[in-house]
């Protein structure tokens, strides 16, 4: 071998591709961080039953949890039943309140 020659096993495709590599799996890294940090965020939910001063199921009642902190506001509908959720809230204190419109026949 001469001192003036490149090394035999020298390959500057070689390294392009091992570039590429080191780039993709530190690309994957980032990325896995990033959904894993976005998956830690502490949620809570909050479930409950409409009923009204006799106990009885009120149906389609609008349910809306606000959270004292932020202000911030989620409503929902009860079922048939009177039952209702709130999935996924941050972790916070809730203000709960409802409203019902009920028509009775006569009245």
């Amino acid at each position: 071998m001469r001192y003036n020659e490149p090394p035999r096993n020298f390959s500057g495709r070689r390294n392009v591709n091992a570039v590429r590599a080191i780039m993709l799996f530190l690309l994957a890294g980032l990325l896995f961080v990033s959904v894993a940090r976005a998956q830690s965020t502490p949620t809570g939910t909050l479930t409950g039953v409409v009923q009204d001063i006799n106990g009885a199921a009120v149906p389609n009642a609008t349910v809306t949890a606000k959270n004292t902190g932020t202000a911030t506001a989620r409503s929902v509908t009860s079922d048939g039943e009177g039952r209702w959720t709130i999935p996924a809230l941050p972790v916070g204190t809730y203000d709960v309140m409802y409203d019902s419109t009920l028509s009775i026949l006569g009245l």
